[in-house]
């Protein structure tokens, strides 16, 4: 009996699992996205969504921030780091989530609900 290959990493197979709720496997397949490609802004976005709604916000802020670096101009990004840092960051964390929005291109209205955030 003959193995088959694993699959390669695919972004769209994740947003998939993620449209038919599978979240584990939606998590695992963007985790491979990023072990390949560490800078795909959106599979770190997605690894960051999965874990904070998983009630993992500590493990959720590094993907947060690794897309905020590298997708700076998304809103979404931001709040997605400003909630998981409230909800499981420490002093250090805090502090990094607010020096990174303060040089953000982002509208101050936003960077302001944001840092209320915390």
């Amino acid at each position: 009996m003959r193995e088959t290959a694993p699959s390669p990493p695919n972004y769209d197979v994740g947003v998939r699992l993620l449209s038919e709720r599978k979240f584990e496997d939606a998590l695992k397949e963007f985790r491979r996205v990023v072990a390949v490609d560490p800078k795909h802004a959106n599979a770190n976005f997605q690894v960051g969504r999965i874990l904070l709604e998983a009630h993992r916000a500590d493990q959720a802020i590094w993907y947060f921030s690794r897309a905020a670096n590298l997708s700076p101009d998304r809103p979404q990004v931001w709040a997605g780091w400003a909630e998981a840092v409230a909800l499981g960051g420490n002093s250090e964390e805090r502090q990094a989530c607010l020096e990174a929005l303060n040089l953000a291109t982002l509208d101050a209205k936003l960077k302001i609900m944001r840092q209320d955030r915390f």
